[in-house]
């Protein structure tokens, strides 16, 4: 069983970075709760496992296959909310996005999840 310290961080190095979209939802239906809500940083929102499954597919679709999401710090627990930072880069590259998932836990799993997108680099 996973434990819910290592939710976000799995959801941020095994699932955005899984291509193969079967593949990706075997390992969300770990990690998330059937009715989980995924909610981007544009206040888009997107319900159910399928329907996030789906929404990373699109997303990943536009990030060339070179660039990986990478857990920057340890992933930190408050109760039933967790929050980890990331980014996107090509191994030794320059990072390219970074941000932060805040992720409401249930049951020891993922019941919601907010990601929050750093504004540009600059420089």
């Amino acid at each position: 069983m996973t434990t819910s310290e290592s939710l976000l961080t799995r959801n941020v190095l095994e699932v955005f970075n899984e291509r193969d979209s079967q593949k990706r939802l075997a390992l969300m239906k770990a990690l998330y709760r059937e009715d989980g809500v995924f909610h981007e940083s544009n206040d888009a929102s997107f319900v159910g496992i399928e329907v996030i499954n789906a929404r990373v597919t699109e997303v990943l679709e536009t990030i060339a296959p070179e660039l990986l999401f990478r857990a920057t710090a340890p992933e930190e627990r408050n109760n039933d909310v967790a929050r980890v930072s990331w980014t996107l880069s090509a191994a030794g590259g320059p990072i390219v996005l970074s941000g932060m998932d805040i992720g409401l836990l249930k049951d020891g799993k993922i019941a919601a999840l907010y990601m929050f997108v750093d504004p540009p680099r600059r420089g």
